[in-house]
């Protein structure tokens, strides 16, 4: 019986390989694209500018255009690159869920459609930011302050949607001193 549990994490593992490989993904690739020329072409502060839809952080921007010329403009080649992070993203969780709940919990994540889905498909960097997040909540039950605010700073580094967290984690501070670790931690990872 033990032997199912690895077993289920390479089944998730390759199955997401799969889908990244054979798939170009969802519009959100598409839209990829246009930032990351958009941010090639014109420069991060000008693409910000004329761009209504574009409305990442810069260091996602800027790493988008670098894939785009990585991928020498090549659909196929970007959307494998673009999917990436998404894929890096579904092994921190991965790693995590086995360190805190034991290979089963791991193992369970690794089967899970949406994840497999929203990873290998659909082209956005959400696993990514989940991951952080994920991470961060981890790290501060152990009572790893400054490490949390790390973890959060590269969630929103990634997307802006895991800002609605922060108030959670002043609430959940258990003393001053804990809110300043976080807080710096957070302030200088967020600095870019």
């Amino acid at each position: 019986m033990h032997r199912i549990w690895p077993l289920a994490i390479a089944i998730g593992v390759s199955v997401r390989l799969f889908i990244w490989w054979a798939t170009i993904g969802s519009n959100d690739v598409t839209g990829w694209s246009e930032h990351a020329a958009s941010v090639g072409e014109l420069g991060l502060a000008e693409a910000y500018r004329s761009s209504q839809v574009f409305n990442h952080p810069p260091l996602v921007g800027l790493f988008s255009s670098w894939l785009w010329d990585l991928a020498d403009q090549d659909m196929q080649i970007f959307a494998r690159l673009i999917k990436l992070p998404g894929l890096a993203g579904e092994l921190l969780a991965m790693l995590a869920l086995h360190r805190i709940g034991g290979i089963r919990l791991a193992a369970l994540y690794a089967l899970m459609p949406a994840p497999i889905l929203v990873a290998a498909y659909h082209g956005n960097t959400d696993c990514l930011y989940a991951a952080f997040a994920l991470i961060a909540a981890l790290v501060w039950d152990r009572k790893c302050y400054m490490l949390a605010g790390f973890a959060l700073a590269a969630a929103l580094n990634v997307k802006l949607i895991p800002l609605v967290l922060v108030p959670l984690f002043v609430i959940a501070s258990p003393n001053r001193k804990a809110l300043i670790r976080f807080s710096l931690a957070l302030g200088l990872g967020m600095w870019p």
